[in-house]
């Protein structure tokens, strides 16, 4: 997901920005992803997001995580398909 908007920013000259990944594995905290680091989710810091993209198989419980965290349905994107 990430490479894709590094794409649909320069070949459509938008302006997305990745600002974290999140997850809940504590094996995967505080390690780094393509320069940035891996965060367990915080909803002060995801409330502040214009949009959360959820790149899992575990969308549902992830949603459902956000969900309870009272971040708007709407600014929850499924991008595992």
């Amino acid at each position: 997901v990430y490479r894709l908007i590094q794409e649909v920013n320069a070949n459509l000259n938008k302006n997305i920005k990745v600002i974290g990944f999140f997850d809940n594995d504590k094996g995967k905290l505080w390690d780094e992803l393509y320069g940035l680091i891996i965060r367990p989710p915080h909803e002060e810091f995801l409330k502040s997001s214009d949009k959360i993209v959820i790149a899992s198989n575990w969308y549902v419980d992830i949603k459902r995580q956000l969900l309870n965290m009272n971040i708007p349905k709407d600014n929850i994107i499924n991008a595992y398909l």
